[in-house]
């Protein structure tokens, strides 16, 4: 939590983590409406209720409010609080497994001020298997965050493998007291019944040997029954206590195996960004050396133009001299000339003045007018491309409850000529888009096939996108104001457009708010020409036409 995200000490605030167990109860059976429904309660977009951040405690219980229309009964609260429960805590959870009932209580009171700032909890023994907790507010709850908080009590024993505990409330602050105060008991398991029935046998051993007048014999037996008993026990607890450790082993086995294919491909996808940093570099270099070249060129033209410009001006202004003078001269004596010649001898002096005037048009200086991929193609073919673009999804999304899939059509080829920075960086722009926005859900990429084109077909679950930024996307360079910066739409996906409209091919985008995105990314199956200079570049950019947008 930054600075920023603090909470005032005067201010009464709680996490979003308490209401993040409720949307998701709520999402699974009381459909999409019910979150939604306390989003708008809150006054906060869903997706950001469903970061962790902290909110105003009145946001809390208006949230609860809604909670108590959609739940049938104080039960169905208890289950929406605590949904999911152990899930919650990951890995800690193994970790949380070595320690007893009391150390978890104790722990939770030391660390209330992470979930609040309105709540102090003391703890109190009772017994070796009972406390009370005593809970105060500096603000007054509903019955509604009562019922929430002894559910996470009674479940915090589920932590160490035990049965959820046993609460009892013997005071409320909702109901008038000073504090909540809540009577908490557990058991530990009890493996009383193996060495009754060892107690049992060896009776009936000692018995029997009384019986028989052999009383040591029976003594002996009785005893065997016991040891029998007792080791049959043991064994079973050790049984018992290799399957945890083969379980905890096998949850860090799969938590280090995430890990590391995270890591892969976020190595992966930095030598892609590192590749396609020095294309663009080089591509930049060459760029600014031909227009050196050009800028070389033009001066060289300019300096000889404007040489011949100032020849053509002193060899025209002697001739032009003579003219001149001549003009002067019968305009002086222009009483001398009949009123005909007098009028020639005006039109002489004004085509003096426009040629003069054309001399100094001629003398201006003429403006010079001024237009990324890799050249290499490589054959990528589907069936070791799907799986590639399956684990890159995944290393993308691994943080977020969502379900990703890479399916390839029938339509499909089976292997294609590309540009690999340039659909590496495609593909990378429209995966880390498509989690980015999706929160929960799933998202599919699709491999197919159209005359001409593969086709990369990348599909959502998250916010969706209306019409207008759609078009924000198709202008690069303008990403969504409403957005903060770094987390728009618009300038990733509008190179995604200008790389694929560079290279022939084009994106088209089918969205609706709320409702998810669907991106098809269509790359050529013949490389179009790359133009050698910038100038070539702007040119036929300037004559292509868009390409056709769904």
């Amino acid at each position: 939590m930054t600075a920023s995200q603090a909470p005032s000490p005067s201010r009464a605030q709680v996490s979003t983590r308490l209401v993040h167990p409720i949307l998701r109860y709520l999402r699974a059976f009381k459909g999409p409406a019910a979150p939604m429904a306390m989003a708008q309660a809150s006054g906060l977009p869903l997706e950001e209720l469903e970061k962790v951040r902290w909110i105003e405690h009145a946001q809390l219980e208006s949230m609860l409010a809604v909670l108590r229309e959609f739940a049938r009964d104080e039960s169905e609260i208890r289950a929406a609080t605590t949904f999911h429960f152990t899930e919650s805590y990951g890995l800690l959870r193994w970790v949380l497994w070595t320690t007893s009932p009391e150390q978890l209580y104790r722990i939770a009171a030391r660390t209330v001020g992470s979930l609040t700032t309105t709540s102090t909890i003391a703890i109190e023994a009772l017994g070796p298997e009972r406390i009370a907790v005593r809970h105060r507010s500096s603000v007054k709850e509903s019955k509604t965050a009562c019922f929430g908080r002894a559910a996470h009590l009674a479940a915090l024993p589920t932590l160490c493998g035990l049965r959820p505990a046993s609460v009892h409330e013997s005071a409320c602050q909702a109901d008038g007291a000073a504090e909540c105060v809540y009577v908490v008991s557990w058991r530990h398991e009890r493996r009383w019944l193996p060495y009754v029935l060892g107690f049992a046998l060896g009776a009936v051993a000692l018995a029997a040997g009384l019986w028989s007048r052999a009383p040591g014999l029976g003594l002996l037996a009785a005893l065997l029954c016991f040891a029998l008993v007792a080791a049959w026990d043991a064994v079973r607890e050790i049984g018992r206590r290799e399957a945890t450790i083969v379980e905890l082993q096998g949850a860090l086995s799969r938590a280090m195996e995430a890990d590391d294919e995270l890591r892969r491909e976020a190595l992966a996808l930095d030598t892609r960004q590192r590749q396609w940093t020095e294309l663009v570099e080089r591509r930049t270099e060459e760029r600014a050396r031909a227009l050196r070249d050009v800028v070389a060129r033009v001066q060289q033209l300019q300096q000889a133009r404007n040489e011949t410009l100032l020849g053509w001006s002193h060899d025209l202004r002697n001739p032009m001299f003579v003219l001149q003078m001549g003009a002067d001269w019968l305009h002086e004596n222009a009483d001398a000339l009949p009123e005909e010649a007098r009028a020639v001898v005006q039109e002489q002096r004004d085509a003096l003045d426009r040629m003069r005037a054309l001399l100094a048009e001629l003398m201006r200086a003429a403006k010079p007018e001024r237009g990324v991929g890799s050249d290499l193609r490589v054959q990528l073919e589907v069936r070791t491309l799907a799986p590639e673009l399956h684990a890159r999804l995944r290393a993308f999304a691994i943080r977020k409850d969502v379900h990703v899939d890479v399916t390839v059509t029938a339509q499909a080829p089976e292997c294609f000529d590309v540009d690999p920075l340039l659909f590496d960086r495609v593909v990378d722009n429209l995966l880390s888009n498509a989690t980015k926005y999706t929160d929960r859900g799933s998202i599919t990429v699709e491999i197919g096939g159209v005359p001409g084109f593969v086709t990369i077909a990348v599909a959502d679950t998250g916010k969706g996108l209306d019409a207008e930024a759609i078009r924000r996307i198709l202008e690069p360079g303008q990403p969504d104001p409403e957005m903060a910066a770094g987390e728009s739409y618009g300038v990733g996906l509008s190179i995604v457009v200008r790389l694929l409209r560079q290279s022939g091919g084009r994106l088209e985008i089918a969205s609706r708010p709320g409702e998810g995105t669907r991106f098809d990314a269509f790359f050529p199956l013949e490389a179009v020409e790359r133009s050698s200079t910038p100038i070539e570049l702007a040119a036929r950019d300037a004559s292509a036409t868009e390409p056709p947008l769904a």
